[in-house]
């Protein structure tokens, strides 16, 4: 069961979803596409084998028009924990 070292970075992304942007541009130096909003939507990556993907949280950006420019994936994980490589893990496509 996930603590509140994992669930609170989550807690805040989905509170505001800005935030997972903040940090692609800032600490991963990835150029964010011009885009009017970010919202948090649905989590679950499932596919019909019987493989199951469930994201901590996943943010998506509109344009003006509503038209998805890019998705994040946010993976929370603490640093030093055997096998996560990194304080947090970041994916997105446009």
């Amino acid at each position: 069961m996930p603590g509140i070292a994992h669930e609170m970075p989550i807690e805040l992304i989905r509170n505001r979803p800005e935030t997972a942007l903040e940090l692609l541009r800032c600490v991963k130096r990835i150029e964010l596409p011009p885009f009017a909003a970010a919202r948090v939507e649905s989590a679950d990556s499932t596919q019909p084998s019987p493989i199951e993907f469930r994201a901590d949280s996943v943010v998506v950006v509109r344009d003006e028009t509503g038209t998805a420019v890019m998705a994040v994936i946010v993976e929370a994980s603490r640093a030093g924990t055997p096998g996560s490589g990194s304080a947090g893990r970041f994916m997105s496509r446009r």
